[in-house]
């Protein structure tokens, strides 16, 4: 999950949704109870806001295109399911998707039910931040708001007074 995972998010909850059937993207009924019991929980329409990364993986049986694909729907069956259960999701909460396909699946054999999977991340979204305060004025420069200008070609002098 760390290799994959956003960098420096801790995150609430993290599950990992695995073994889906191979080259399919349907989610299974054990999906669907840790989505119920780990992740929409998090998600109602008074909880405070909060911030799911949905990321789909695929294993390397298989053409790498269509691995991309089934990673992608993977994801975005879990996003819907989300979606479906919680009206509030999209408006109070955000809820990212995004897939992976076999490009993450090195450790474990060809078809490993641990690449057939999606992670789900549950975290607080980062506090907004504040603009870094304004420098004050430099009193120590004096401003003017007439100047002078020499040309020796226009053979003059010239005053400009830039008062708004």
């Amino acid at each position: 999950m760390q290799s994959v995972t956003p960098r420096r998010v801790i995150g609430l909850e993290r599950i990992p949704l695995y073994d889906f059937i191979t080259g399919r993207p349907d989610l299974l009924d054990r999906h669907r109870e840790g989505l119920e019991r780990y992740v929409l929980p998090w998600l109602g329409e008074r909880s405070q806001p909060m911030s799911v990364w949905i990321g789909g993986l695929a294993s390397r049986r298989g053409d790498e295109s269509f691995n991309r694909r089934l990673a992608r729907a993977r994801a975005s069956m879990v996003a819907g399911f989300v979606f479906s259960r919680t009206p509030a999701a999209g408006l109070r909460h955000a809820v990212t998707a995004e897939s992976f396909g076999e490009t993450l699946s090195r450790d474990h054999t060809e078809n490993s039910e641990f690449y057939r999977s999606v992670l789900v991340l549950v975290n607080r979204p980062p506090p907004l931040r504040a603009p870094p305060p304004r420098p004050a004025p430099s009193l120590s420069r004096a401003r003017y708001n007439r100047f002078r200008i020499y040309s020796s070609a226009l053979q003059g002098r010239f005053d400009i007074d830039n008062r708004h």
